[in-house]
Order: structure tokens, then sequence, then C-alpha cells
């Protein structure tokens, strides 16, 4: 894990926006609530028209968000407590699937407006073939959830 600058994570914005003006920024990887602040959000205001991230759910989402994305991992982290969000933003709830942890618990924990199940990606194709057809029957039989993949994984961008 490497903190990085204010400074540093507008620079990499600018790198890789390339003059482009982007609507929508999305903070995440790692747990992007451990870096971004009241500051950090207001330059991005300035740069974009909608502000989102994703998070672990464990801490506070400071308010200003458009969007809150809650992508629980404690069911391969150990417990922690979900923090319940109130910044008004758009609530979301994506869960990576494994096909061994029943995402039922977190369609009742987490209060959002679209929920999303996400096959889990094990480096092994043939395991994640068995994941991917367990989570599309997972959502067949809840439909309250929709499919997510992880599209820079399927065309080999990184």
């Amino acid at each position: 894990f490497t903190r990085m600058e204010r400074k540093d994570i507008i620079r990499e914005i600018d790198r890789v926006c390339d003059g482009i003006r982007p609507a929508l920024c999305v903070l995440t990887g790692g747990e992007p609530t451990l870096q971004v602040d009241p500051d950090l959000l207001e330059t991005l205001r300035k740069r974009f028209k909608r502000i989102a991230i994703e998070t672990n759910g464990t801490r506070d989402v400071i308010p200003g968000f458009d969007l809150i994305t809650i992508s629980p991992k404690d069911c391969f982290v150990g417990n922690a407590a979900l923090a319940i969000q109130t910044s008004g933003a758009e609530m979301e709830c994506k869960v990576v699937f494994d096909g061994e942890h029943n995402p039922e618990q977190y369609f009742e924990r987490v209060p959002a407006s679209h929920y999303y199940l996400q096959p889990c990606d094990t480096g092994d194709p043939a395991r994640n073939a068995e994941i991917l057809a367990a989570t599309v029957q997972h959502i067949k039989t809840h439909p309250w959830w929709r499919l997510s993949l992880q599209t820079q994984k399927i065309i080999k961008v990184r």
C-alpha cells in the first residue's frame, strides 16, 4: 500500500485523461476513504461533473460524492462492520461472488438502489468458468442482482 499525496493523485488523473474532460471520476483501488479528504474532493469537483467512490464499506465516506459503491470484502478478510453511509449520495452494492459465500446478507445489510454480483477472478480459468456460471444462476434465482464484469480483465487491459 502506497499513500499518494493529493498533488500526485491529480497529476495521475491529468496524465490518464490526457486533455480529455470525462464527466465521471471514480475513486477506487485499495481503500480510497483512507486518502480522500474534502480538499481532494473539491479539486476533483472542479474537473468532473460527477464524482464516485468504490469502498469496502468499513469506513464512513465524506459528504460530497454523487455515487457510493459499497463492495464489501468482509467474507474474504474477516469480520468488519459495515459503516452506514448517510451522505445522501446514490448507493450501489457490488459483491464479489465466489460461489462459497452467500451474497444475500448484503442485500439485507446495505441500503442501495442497485445490487451487482461480480464473479471472483481466481486466476484459474476452469474455476473462473464455474464461478461465472454460479453467478449467473444466482442472479436468475435472485433477480434483484445484476451482473457486473471486470471488463479490463476480459479484454486484457491493465
